[in-house]
């Protein structure tokens, strides 16, 4: 299930659907770091995410009712694009398929 919330929010990313993306924004991470839409746009602009990304899931552990999710992000189409991103989430769920998502800056 984590997996599934983790994978969605990926792949509203990589579609470029970033509004559907920051709505999963945990709020008071969203308050803090990317106020405004245009904020969170800017930022996931501004790093790279491949066109169509392969994620590979190194860790998923519990801390209370947090799940904390490590993730590797690699080019699934340029096979000469050997570089790996590495990101830290952190995902809280209150509900089935109700969640939030915020992530290392």
């Amino acid at each position: 299930r984590i997996k599934t919330y983790v994978g969605t929010y990926f792949k509203y990313i990589e579609q470029g659907n970033l509004e559907k993306a920051y709505e999963l924004l945990y709020p008071s991470f969203k308050e803090k770091y990317f106020p405004e839409y245009e904020d969170y746009e800017k930022y996931i602009k501004s790093k790279y995410f491949p066109e169509v990304m392969a994620i590979q899931y190194k860790e998923i552990s519990t801390q209370g009712q947090y799940y904390l999710v490590t993730v590797n992000i690699t080019d699934l189409v340029n096979p000469y694009n050997k570089t790996t991103y590495i990101q830290e989430l952190t995902l809280i769920e209150q509900d089935y398929n109700d969640y939030y998502i915020s992530f290392v800056i």
